[in-house]
């Protein structure tokens, strides 16, 4: 009787305290939608570092704080947003380009009555069919991005299309043989690292093979090439097992096939993102041994804390917000509960940073302390990721705006 009294208390403290960082948490999160309005971005309409960031971060929490933003905001910045584009000079991708421009129009529900996004589809399939065209493969810059626009747009015949040609492209441009497959970094690449040994493949999520482990899983999901992509899913697996760090090593990966060294925690590299989509993958193609080496990864993970990375930023790209929604999403997929203890470990972290939302800036320093600071614009390095993982982690049910980022819940 005693112990289930005692067990009785400790949960009621725990609730208590998690009632308690919630509200934190909560009160982080307006002190930033208050200097997002406060500083709009007005250099571009790029979706990770330009307006429609904005429109992303101000869209979601109106969704489940209607109260904190006044009535006509989402419309007004539609419309600038519109106005913006008539001038604008874009490319293909997703970060900075018309991808980008057609998810976010899609994720507001812009296109639910007059489909503004069919001049996009025309136009990426234009692209995606000539022969003379190159491409990036990777999620922010490349294929990967197209795929992720078109994927979300599976149910209209373009949206098909774009997915079957961004399939075709990405096997094209492949390294596979009988039982792995993966994709090296061109040396005319803007992300080839010239201090690596060539040839040489990413790792990572934001401009490498994880990116297009992501995107397989969504076409999977959607019907797109089903047993090709569940071969391709397979054989990139076997590939990245074999890029696994001498045992002993903090981390499981680099961030490149030629790099013996630790890579980091966070979305753009290293092993929490890696771990994040094997667990989706394994679940979804019903193969226990690629989710347990996903859960494995993920449980090495948590013995890296504030310390051991010298995390000195917020952001959500390679920052604090980042490794804390990440492992919003394990536990989501896990239901193992070491993963929400450290996401709201990391999300106390922001909180005392910026103290309680009263000093900002602070989220914005860099990792190197001499170098200037963020200016605070932007999904993947701002105010609006930073945002909208703290949602994330006190919502629940705020998700689909990661989609575009591969984290989304399934």
């Amino acid at each position: 009787m005693t112990q289930g009294i005692a067990k009785s208390l400790l949960e009621q403290k725990h609730c208590s305290d998690n009632i308690q960082v919630n509200n934190e948490i909560e009160n982080l999160l307006f002190s930033i939608t208050t200097q997002v309005q406060y500083q709009l971005a007005n250099n571009s309409i790029s979706l990770t570092n330009g307006l429609s960031s904005d429109i992303l971060f101000l869209f979601n929490v109106n969704k489940f704080y209607p109260s904190r933003l006044p009535n006509d905001l989402i419309e007004r910045l539609l419309i600038a947003l519109f106005d913006k584009v008539e001038d604008a000079r874009l490319d293909a991708s997703l970060a900075d380009g018309i991808s980008g421009l057609g998810w976010l129009l899609d994720h507001v529900g812009v296109n639910d009555v007059t489909d503004y996004n069919d001049d996009i589809d025309d136009c990426l399939l234009e692209i995606l069919s000539s022969e003379n065209e190159q491409h990036e493969f990777d999620l922010l810059y490349g294929l990967v991005g197209i795929g992720i626009y078109g994927v979300n747009r599976i149910s209209k015949p373009s949206g098909s299309l774009i997915c079957q040609k961004v399939f075709s492209r990405l096997i094209k441009y492949s390294e596979s043989h009988q039982d792995k497959i993966f994709w090296l970094s061109s040396q005319d690449s803007i992300f080839f690292r010239n201090d690596l040994p060539s040839p040489q493949a990413d790792l990572g999520l934001a401009h490498g093979n994880l990116g297009v482990l992501g995107l397989f899983i969504k076409f999977y999901e959607a019907g797109v090439y089903t047993s090709e992509c569940k071969v391709a899913i397979n054989k990139l697996v076997c590939y990245l097992k074999e890029q696994r760090l001498a045992d002993g090593n903090i981390s499981t990966f680099s961030s490149h096939s030629t790099s013996e060294k630790t890579s980091l925690l966070g979305w753009c590299y290293g092993d929490l993102s890696s771990s994040l989509l094997l667990i989706k993958a394994g679940k979804l193609l019903n193969q226990k041994n690629i989710r347990e080496f996903g859960i494995a990864i993920a449980i090495k993970t948590l013995k890296r804390d504030v310390t051991s990375e010298s995390i000195n930023d917020g952001s959500l790209c390679h920052g604090a917000a980042g490794i804390a929604l990440i492992y919003t999403r394990l536990y989501q997929e896990t239901n193992i509960q070491e993963f929400q203890k450290a996401s709201l470990s990391w999300a106390n972290y922001l909180i005392d940073k910026s103290n309680g939302g009263q000093c900002l800036d602070n989220l914005m320093r860099k990792h190197k302390t001499t170098a200037e600071p963020y200016s605070g614009e932007g999904v993947l390095i701002g105010y609006p990721g930073i945002g909208l993982a703290l949602l994330s982690i006190i919502q629940p049910e705020a998700s689909g705006w990661d989609q575009f980022l591969l984290l989304s819940k399934n």
